[in-house]
């Protein structure tokens, strides 16, 4: 029995051994160099925002990108409204492939990178007296009402809603128009769209010696015990990924909650309850989970769902530019 446990111990140091002399033998190399290759999609093209109403959101985004695009078509944010569905779809996470789409969310969830290509559009708007290109950086979102193009919105980097006419997001409902921190564009503005595929070449390392391991590389290997937990971690946040996601595309706003408010939360314990003064409307926050990564600190996605009297009258992402 004492032989085979000093057995498993030493096993054990052994590996241990391996892998911190792997890592620092790692990480005294240079890294791989990359370039960067750019092939045109769709030359730099112009269409007026009048052009754009009354498309469908496959025609708008093949009108836009110049070329049948078939990319996901990514809604920020929806409500439910007298005049019909309002939803608005923010232009630059609407003309990007899914590669593209899934390197910003494993950016933002702290991931590993899986895809050295991606395809995506550019846009600028012409300035309003025709003397050439804004210069100043700008968000462009389109909206549709019930499932057509109405509008192009845009909305200057940093630029924030008024607060909240009551105690919780939007409980006002479409009376949020009048607040949001963006500004709709005239039938006869001009934007211009050009498409690229992007493609990192990866270079082996030129010349570069081994170097010994410095204080930085010993504060890495410190935290290697917590490394233990990263399996873990992460098949509970894949999980919270998938479960979420489903989860949100079925609360279309229109809807009702299944069973009514008390009924769902007892299903979805997960899900957090905002309540504010008005006792029939509350918010609804959902967990998206994230991608694996390597850290241990959860930088999870999420959704708010917002409810009155049991009807679902909106729906948003909120890690999109579209952000109400």
């Amino acid at each position: 029995m004492i032989g085979d446990r000093l057995r498993w111990r030493l096993r054990s140091w052994i590996r241990a051994g391996c892998a911190i002399i792997t890592l620092v033998a790692a990480d005294g190399y240079p890294p791989n160099a990359t370039a960067e290759i750019l092939t045109v999609l769709s030359p730099e093209h112009y269409i007026r925002v009048g052009d754009l109403v009354g498309l469908t959101p496959e025609q708008a985004q093949n009108r836009l990108a110049g070329f049948q695009a078939n990319w996901p078509r990514m809604i920020g944010f929806e409500i439910a409204t007298p005049r019909g569905l309002l939803s608005f779809a923010p232009m630059r996470e609407y003309l990007r492939d899914e590669d593209a789409t899934e390197i910003e969310d494993r950016f933002r969830n702290h991931s590993e990178w899986l895809s050295n290509q991606w395809s995506e559009c550019e846009t600028k708007l012409e300035r309003a007296d025709g003397s050439g290109w804004q210069d100043e950086f700008l968000y462009f979102t389109l909206m549709f009402r019930n499932g057509r193009v109405a509008g192009v919105w845009t909305q200057r980097p940093g630029q924030r809603p008024k607060p909240y006419a009551g105690t919780l997001p939007l409980q006002d409902g479409e009376a949020f128009l009048s607040r949001w921190a963006m500004t709709p564009l005239g039938g006869d503005a001009l934007l211009a769209v050009w498409c690229s595929k992007h493609e990192n070449v990866l270079y082996p390392p030129v010349g570069g010696t081994w170097h010994w391991p410095g204080a930085s590389d010993w504060m890495a290997l410190s935290v290697l015990p917590f490394a233990i937990e990263l399996p873990f971690l992460n098949a509970a946040r894949v999980k919270r990924k998938r479960e979420g996601r489903a989860l949100y595309d079925r609360l279309t706003p229109g809807g009702t909650l299944d069973g009514g408010l008390t009924t769902f939360t007892r299903q979805y314990r997960s899900v957090k309850i905002l309540r504010g003064r008005d006792p029939a409307y509350v918010v609804l926050r959902l967990d998206l989970g994230a991608y694996p990564s390597r850290s241990i600190n959860d930088e999870d996605d999420y959704a708010e769902v917002g409810v009155r009297n049991g009807v679902i009258i909106w729906r948003r992402l909120g890690y999109t530019e579209t952000d109400p």
